[in-house]
């Protein structure tokens, strides 16, 4: 179930104890009670008056329920059924900076919280003092939890440490728990409040024994950091959720080192909460996307048998020049190999950056493939076996956003941040002689000839540098690539015959006749993305309404509109034939678009709704055709993996497929045109 309403982030979800309530605070500064088995509003949003909520808690009796503000107010409604909505909250002392959490304990009489002000504070809810005051030893306490029995709390510290503390007197219980590295975001006790669980942004989550104050495992399947926990009300399982979106159940032996882990779901974008009901049933998160999402935490990932595809967003998309073989990096971690025919792997993920990888490309034969970092490595694979070939290829000392390989496979060359193009011997993994060359800003894209005898690279003050490959000497002067600040040069491409080069930035995409040096075409539409077809005439560029627009190389002028991917697109490649376009999205999902069917949509207008489906765009949950009448309502789950024409094929985890029989279809101008007689 999703659960739709909040205008703003939703950065904390609570139930009730009996689970008949749940409630959701957001940015906008609202909060709102849901019947979890409906997905109704059970009243009106409650509002703090503050810029946003980061905080709920709704007390153990049912009663109230508790908010912290990013301004630093602490707001209480009762949730008494003859005045729900009606009073305005109950507010306690406020502070300087965000309420980072709220939390009753177990007798609802105290409310925990904590601040950025570096203090918890259990507060007398009869009294609407704070009864006890504790201090941490950093710059800010983030996540509380109150033991099972209410004796103890337990709070995290920003350095990394985690403090218990007796509720009653506040004196410390021991020395504080050290073994992130880094932030602690979240805990949790155990029903039985033998173990404490923690999670960090060091991806990590640890089990700690509370009576010997000892690490006793260490969990490790999250690939970004740990944003929430929760111990399940049984105490074996533990959900957890990271900052871009994935959501696990792990399962707890007798022996916690041996916990296993599958994934529940997945959130477009990051994941601030998630809860277990109280029976244990289900999962509720909150998002950056603005919705509330209910999961079964019985039937996660291996029940749904979803589809194959990337956890995280797609940086990168090569194809071999057969065009059989389709290589994709992502900011999960992984390199991987698809049939593009089929969209079925060839080959396990490979693995071993440590970083996102932001940049592949693959031989003509498919049989090498190169992936770059963000760990400042290269990495060389076989294509046919997924092995890696040799030791990483280190020399950059930032990110390296792009790789390319020149034409005979021989060479690599890799553009960095650190305002470097470094060139490397695909035999030996050794830098030629000229290497580095030299940029004015950060290397952002870089690429070779046709012929292999030029690489131009663009930086991100706006320049394009244009050397000779065998020697490393400059050609000409670097080529001014934009005009205004903030769109700086993002891609550099050859056109097929190598005669000319094509630049894209955030404002323009722009085009020089190698030769003369001279701009020829400038097409004013922002596009960091650009891909050549392999006649020449046409540019695919990506642009920010998550649409692929194509353009008439000679003249600029637009060629048709590809709608259907939910986010940015990343990387854009035609196959070798020119009759489709490969993309990939921040979305996680790798399209196959039909060239041809999209030019020929675009230029004969679709007569009915179900070829209107060859031209749709997705505005507001609704499918419009190519003038904007609608066609089709799309559920909130849904969009994002829709899958319609001219879009061929998708590489994903989940695919929604909408088709249609234009017979049994009854379409018209009128209601009365639509409707049959059963």
């Amino acid at each position: 179930m999703t659960l739709i309403g909040h205008g703003s982030y939703v950065n904390s979800v609570a139930y009730s104890a009996d689970g008949r309530i749940l409630g959701s605070g957001s940015s906008n500064g609202s909060v709102r009670i849901w019947d979890p088995r409906t997905g109704d509003e059970l009243i009106p949003p409650l509002r703090s008056g503050y810029v946003g909520i980061y905080s709920i808690a709704i007390s153990p009796d049912g009663n109230r329920i508790a908010a912290g503000s990013i301004g630093g107010g602490i707001h209480i409604w009762s949730l008494v059924a003859d005045a729900a909505g009606a009073a305005a909250p109950r507010r306690l002392s406020s502070y300087t900076g965000k309420i980072e959490s709220v939390l009753f304990s177990p007798d609802s009489l105290l409310l925990a919280t904590t601040s950025e002000d570096a203090k918890l504070r259990l507060w007398d809810l009869d009294m609407g003092q704070p009864v006890v005051v504790l201090s941490g030893n950093a710059d800010t306490i983030v996540a509380v939890a109150f033991s099972p029995d209410g004796q103890l709390i337990a709070s995290s510290f920003g350095d990394n440490a985690i403090q218990l503390c007796r509720v009653a007197t506040g004196g410390h219980v021991g020395q504080p728990l050290h073994g992130h590295s880094r932030f602690i975001n979240s805990v949790s006790f155990s029903p039985d409040g033998t173990i404490l669980a923690s999670g960090s942004t060091d991806t990590e989550i640890r089990l700690w024994d509370l009576r010997t104050s000892m690490s006793v495992a260490t969990l490790t399947a999250h690939s970004y950091g740990i944003k929430s926990l929760q111990f399940a009300p049984c105490g074996r399982s533990l959900v957890s959720a990271d900052v871009r979106g994935s959501i696990l159940l792990w399962t707890l032996p007798h022996n916690p080192a041996e916990a296993t882990s599958i994934v529940v779901g997945r959130q477009t974008m990051g994941v601030n909460s998630v809860t277990f009901s109280p029976d244990g049933m289900y999962i509720a998160s909150a998002s950056n996307d603005r919705c509330i999402q209910i999961w079964s935490a019985e039937s996660a990932e291996s029940t749904n048998q979803p589809l194959p595809g990337h956890d995280e967003s797609i940086r990168s998309v090569a194809l071999s020049s057969d065009g059989d073989t389709l290589v994709s990096g992502s900011e999960d971690l992984s390199v991987r190999v698809w049939n593009t025919r089929t969209g079925e792997p060839r080959l396990p993920p490979l693995l071993g950056h440590r970083n996102v990888v932001t940049s592949v490309a693959v031989s003509p034969d498919g049989s090498l493939i190169v992936s770059a970092s963000g760990d400042r490595t290269i990495r060389l694979w076989d294509g046919k076996t997924g092995n890696s070939i040799s030791e990483p290829l280190q020399a950059h000392e930032h990110w390296i956003y792009e790789v390319s390989l020149s034409p005979d496979s021989l060479s690599i060359a890799s553009a960095s941040e650190d305002k470097t193009v470094r060139t490397w011997d695909v035999a030996t993994g050794q830098q030629s002689d000229f290497s580095p060359l030299r940029c004015k800003g950060g290397a952002s894209s870089v690429a070779f000839s046709p012929n292999g005898q030029i690489i131009a690279a663009c930086d991100l003050l706006g320049l394009i540098h244009i050397w000779q490959s065998e020697s490393g000497r400059s050609v000409c002067e670097p080529l001014q690539a934009n005009e205004t600040i903030g769109s700086a040069p993002r891609r550099v491409r050859f056109t097929p015959d190598g005669n000319r080069v094509a630049c894209s930035t955030g404002a323009t995409i722009r085009i020089w006749e190698l030769v003369t040096r001279q701009q020829v075409l400038v097409i004013e539409l922002g596009s960091l993305v650009i891909a050549y077809s392999p006649n020449g005439r046409f540019i695919a560029s990506e642009s920010s309404e998550s649409c692929i627009n194509v353009w008439d190389a000679e003249t600029g002028m637009p060629v048709t509109t590809l709608h259907g991917h939910g986010d940015f697109v990343t990387s854009l490649a035609f196959t070798p034939d020119g009759r489709s376009i490969i993309s990939c999205s921040r979305d996680k999902t790798i399209r196959i678009w039909d060239f041809d069917a999209a030019c020929s949509t675009s230029s004969n207008k679709a007569k009915g709704p179900v070829e209107a489906l060859s031209s749709t765009q997705l505005i507001d949950g609704w499918l419009l055709g190519p003038s904007d009448e609608l066609l089709l309502w799309v559920p909130f789950d849904y969009r994002g993996h829709i899958h319609v024409p001219p879009c061929n094929s998708m590489i994903a985890h989940y695919r929604v497929v909408i088709e249609g029989d234009s017979s049994e279809l009854h379409a018209g101008e009128g209601w009365t045109e639509c409707w049959v007689r059963g």
